[in-house]
């Protein structure tokens, strides 16, 4: 199978993420509110080789440079298979409603 001869310049092909820059006009009191999405590989093969711990220690120690953690929103989605969708519906609920 070959492969692109520009892999090697563009950070979507060689990187595990990729962000966007948004112009000056998406700076304003409306966007304060953030929301971030961690997909994670839950598959066998990523819990026997330790990578879903590692993951979510990562996840936790970056809690705290949230630029706005007051307004930040957090979502999960974790795959094997299938993909799996949580939603925690209240504060007072300890246990998140999956949907797979």
């Amino acid at each position: 199978m070959g492969s692109r001869v520009d892999a090697g310049n563009k950070p979507e092909y060689i990187k595990g993420m990729y962000e966007f820059k948004a112009p000056a006009s998406y700076d304003t009191e409306k966007w304060k509110h953030q929301t971030f999405y961690f997909v994670i590989d839950v598959s066998s093969s990523s819990i026997q080789n330790g990578f879903v711990p590692q993951i979510l220690a990562s996840i936790k120690n970056s809690l705290d440079y949230f630029s706005v953690p007051g307004n930040t929103n957090i979502g999960f989605i974790t795959y094997n298979t299938s993909i799996h969708y949580y939603s925690w519906q209240s504060e007072t609920s300890s246990e998140p409603f999956v949907i797979s």
